[in-house]
């Protein structure tokens, strides 16, 4: 057991202990936090984010050569069947830049990324002579 919250106290340290047919055996006190006893459990939890990283993934090649409209990227992802609430989610993994010129919105790479993400292909790219 362990103390998430507080508002009249300081936080109480982890309480370790067994449930058995006659009752409850407290066996140790811990000096844990709620964030540390659940880390464990954390990536257990939830369907796994396969569709986001495809999504995230799907985004970054689809804004390697510069921006593009808002509209038209989010057209391209939901045609490819991903969600709102996927593309929302891929879009802040991503790290793109929403931007408005004019009357229109744009996403965009940061320049950083789009360069680094440009140099891995080139070094990759298999016309090259070596």
């Amino acid at each position: 057991m362990v103390q998430v919250k507080s508002n009249l106290a300081p936080t109480g340290s982890a309480i370790l202990f067994e449930v058995k047919e006659n009752g409850v055996d407290f066996l140790d006190e811990l000096d844990l936090t709620a964030e540390q006893a659940l880390s464990a459990l954390l990536p257990k939890q939830g369907r796994p984010c396969e569709k986001l990283d495809a999504a995230t993934d799907f985004i970054r090649s689809m804004l390697r050569d510069g921006r593009m409209l808002a509209t038209d990227c989010e057209m391209k992802l939901e045609a490819a069947g991903f969600k709102k609430s996927t593309i929302k989610k891929a879009k802040r993994n991503a790290g793109v830049l929403s931007e408005k010129d004019g009357f229109a919105w744009y996403w965009s790479m940061p320049a950083a990324d789009a360069a680094n993400e440009k140099w891995q292909e080139d070094l990759f790219d298999d016309d090259l002579p070596f």
